[in-house]
């Protein structure tokens, strides 16, 4: 909204007020991002670790050697949050890039490839702080899958759930007294 302003009227050129901030993403991150690979994609756990106090959202690649499954599952078990993909229109050499900051997903060229997505939420698949269990449930026609990512940190503890993004976005007031002069 607008400013409040606190004092009277006509002090001079230079006024107290107070006014409202809003952080879009009040996070600090990691200046290197982190890529892991995951090793076993035949149904296995994999672990993926975020460095950081709070949740992440990754890019996750995943780089095709043929056509890939029909129903592919790509679940967090820390999180306890997955995504259903349909991969069988995928040939080798192409690349699919799922951006869960963005819950956006583009082959190579930059086309939309959202409609491969069966079940779930893009948005759901973050990092929690610390060690998290990726499993993927079919191999067929894929060579890598690598999640890439900066370690978030929150600048104070956060009471919500640091396991998935909270709906309401957080706000700070911030009040100064300015000098007055004579």
């Amino acid at each position: 909204g607008r400013p409040v302003f606190v004092g009277r009227a006509r002090e001079g050129l230079v006024r107290p007020f107070v006014f409202q901030l809003l952080a879009m993403d009040p996070f600090a991150y990691d200046v290197t991002q982190t890529n892991t690979v995951l090793g076993n994609l035949a149904g296995g756990n994999n672990t993926v670790t975020n460095p950081g106090n709070i949740y992440t959202k990754p890019k996750i690649t995943i780089v095709f050697s043929g056509a890939g499954a029909a129903s592919v599952v790509l679940t967090n078990v820390t999180t306890g949050n997955s995504v259903t993909l349909n991969l069988s229109g995928f040939v080798n050499g192409n690349t699919l890039t799922i951006d869960v900051g963005r819950a956006a997903m583009v082959d190579q060229g930059g086309a939309n490839q959202y409609g491969t997505r069966l079940a779930g939420f893009l948005a759901f698949l973050t990092l929690a702080p610390g060690a998290n269990t990726i499993t993927w449930s079919v191999a067929t026609g894929i060579t890598s899958v690598t999640f890439g990512f900066r370690g978030a940190y929150a600048w104070r503890p956060c009471t919500t759930s640091s396991t998935a993004p909270s709906s309401s976005r957080p706000t700070r007031t911030v009040a100064r007294a300015l000098p007055r002069w004579s």
